[in-house]
């Protein structure tokens, strides 16, 4: 089939005929990377019920002194048995506690 295509003019244009050549090949597998990356941190809840203040703190919204609440507040407590529990702790509403839903949990599975 490809015999019979005439041999290019000397100084004519190449035609890429391979649609995932180049750029667009590269810009394709960041993508595929970088939502692996993203599904791979998702997965990765942290569990209010058995984290130490130190992972607490990198919470979206908690910081150190939150977070120390919250070890405390768990101490005195009892586990959390659902993320709107947290509430129970100064300083932390129920917009908090939304902002926390993609990244936190109170089991080992997502809540």
């Amino acid at each position: 089939m490809f015999s019979r295509l005439k041999p290019r003019r000397e100084g004519a244009a190449a035609i890429n005929l391979n649609p995932l050549g180049g750029p667009m090949k590269k810009l394709l597998l960041a993508l595929a990377v970088a939502l692996t990356l993203i599904s791979g941190a998702a997965a990765a809840a942290i569990n209010v019920n058995t984290a130490g203040a130190d992972e607490l703190a990198q919470l979206d919204g908690i910081g150190e002194v939150k977070a120390t609440a919250i070890v405390e507040d768990r101490e005195a407590n009892g586990d959390y048995t659902a993320l709107d529990d947290m509430t129970r702790v100064t300083g932390i509403g129920n917009k908090t506690v939304d902002g926390l839903r993609d990244e936190a949990t109170v089991s080992d599975s997502a809540e």
